[in-house]
């Protein structure tokens, strides 16, 4: 028999290993925006195993800071607007009223709507608390529930889903290492009536610190286990931006979901618009990049292989080209707007598509300004292009005759890399203007930035041998 000493000490350990094992760290990402005229929300994510219902019950903390009636904030679960569960929160801080916390989804290009129990598919969702709290900006989110007299205020919710793993949407896994979620914001639209289904204006179009972006959150760590305790909402952290969440993928898992997130984007898109970005992206990363290594290659075939390839190129970019044009055209017209974006109508709530009446230039300058340059620089790529077709025939000839380079061969070799040059940057100006994830179009400049020295690499190669 052991002594009693070691008999309590095993009996300590054990206690404490069961403790442990029903104990779970909730998540928590949060915006400190409010000083500096930005988005301001913090979310609280505690995820229960429901002994019951064999299912996992997720509980929200939600909280919005603002000072003024105009405007929402929103944030959902997965990656884009389609398919989301969405959380849209506006109303007045000087009302007597509560915040609205209007519950919606989409599947598509089409304004979000509210949540039928018929689309919860096995899950079901109760707001068990909507109130605003008084807080001061040096608290950052440490809340005091006091008459909303004087501003700032936080909205507070506390919200529940039942078996949301089951939610038919965009998936929610309980146990994800890099669960996506995305939030997005308006400051400026009035609202006549703080109604549940009001009609929502066009977020913020700036990805990141602008009018919407995503994070990701470690379910995985705020799962709890059945045990001798009732679940909760999890609390606030005063001052901590970041608890088991990132503003980019976590881990292995993280990545793949950060690549099934951008498959899903380039699916929600339009045909058309899929179609403009794959011809030009193909013909700029691909194409025109192979005629290269083709003629450096020293096939007997270079030449044939060479202008096969260029012309196949300027071939998806006039075509891609004619689609950019065809579908301002049936939006209105582009002096500024963009019709791709992804993060939508601000009635997406969190992000998504936005309605094809809305257009980026009416809400954001800066959207304009881009949506201006990806045209001007289009266009420009467009007449380089048919201007390298004259010069490559030019440079033929010559050669044929001459068996030398003339000024004819490096304008037209220089003409080539700077279009190549200006059409990898228009591409990522229109990954940015479709609302992708600030991830995807950083790791596409990565891409573009290695293919470019292997391309380097293989014809130094080639001229030492």
């Amino acid at each position: 028999m052991l002594p009693r000493p070691v008999t309590r000490l095993r009996h300590l350990i054990a206690a404490v290993l069961a403790g442990v094992s029903v104990q779970a760290t909730p998540g928590q990402y949060c915006r400190f925006g409010h000083a500096t005229g930005e988005v301001d929300f913090c979310l609280g994510v505690l995820t229960h195993r429901n002994s019951s219902t064999s299912g996992h019950d997720i509980y929200l903390s939600l909280s919005i800071t603002r000072d003024t009636e105009v405007g929402w904030t929103a944030v959902g679960t997965g990656s884009l607007m389609a398919g989301a569960l969405m959380f849209v929160m506006y109303g007045d801080p000087d009302e007597k009223t509560p915040p609205v916390l209007s519950v919606r989804t989409v599947q598509g290009h089409q304004q979000p709507r509210l949540i039928r129990q018929s689309d919860m598919g096995g899950a079901d969702l109760r707001v068990l608390q909507a109130q605003w709290m008084h807080t001061t900006p040096s608290a950052q989110h440490e809340q005091y529930a006091l008459s909303a007299s004087y501003r700032p205020q936080s909205a507070r919710f506390s919200i529940v889903c039942y078996s949301c793993e089951h939610w038919p949407g965009t998936p929610i896994t309980p146990d994800a290492s890099s669960q996506p979620w995305i939030w997005a914001w308006n400051d400026q639209q009035r609202f006549p009536v703080y109604s549940f289904d009001a009609e929502l204006d066009m977020h913020v179009h700036s990805a990141g610190h602008g009018g919407w972006g995503r994070f990701y959150m470690n379910m995985a760590e705020t799962l709890t286990r059945p045990g001798s305790y009732l679940p909760s909402f999890p609390p606030l952290r005063p001052m901590v931006s970041h608890v088991g969440a990132s503003d980019t993928p976590i881990g292995a898992a993280g990545v793949l979901a950060a690549a099934d997130g951008f498959w899903r984007k380039v699916l929600a898109t339009s045909p058309q618009q899929r179609a403009h970005g794959i011809l030009m992206a193909s013909s700029i990363l691909a194409l025109f990049p192979a005629g290269v290594l083709a003629l450096r290659s020293g096939s007997p075939r270079a030449f044939m292989y060479h202008w096969l390839l260029q012309s196949l190129a300027v071939t998806f970019m006039l075509v891609g080209a004619g689609l950019g044009i065809l579908l301002v055209r049936g939006h209105g017209h582009g002096g500024g707007g963009d019709h791709h974006g992804s993060v939508s109508e601000s009635s997406n709530g969190a992000a998504g598509h936005h309605d094809h009446r809305k257009r980026h230039d009416e809400s954001s300058p800066a959207a304009a300004t881009m949506f201006i340059a990806h045209q001007w620089i289009g266009g420009a790529l467009v007449g380089c292009i048919l201007l390298q077709v004259v010069l490559g025939w030019w440079h033929h000839v010559i050669f044929v005759r001459i068996r030398a380079r003339s000024w004819v061969s490096h304008a037209h070799i220089w003409l080539g890399r700077t279009s190549i040059i200006g059409g990898c940057a228009n591409l990522l100006i229109g990954m940015a203007l479709a609302s992708y994830s600030p991830i995807s179009i950083e790791t596409a400049g990565v891409c573009i930035v290695l293919e470019a020295l292997g391309v380097a690499y293989w014809i130094k190669r080639k001229r030492s041998s």
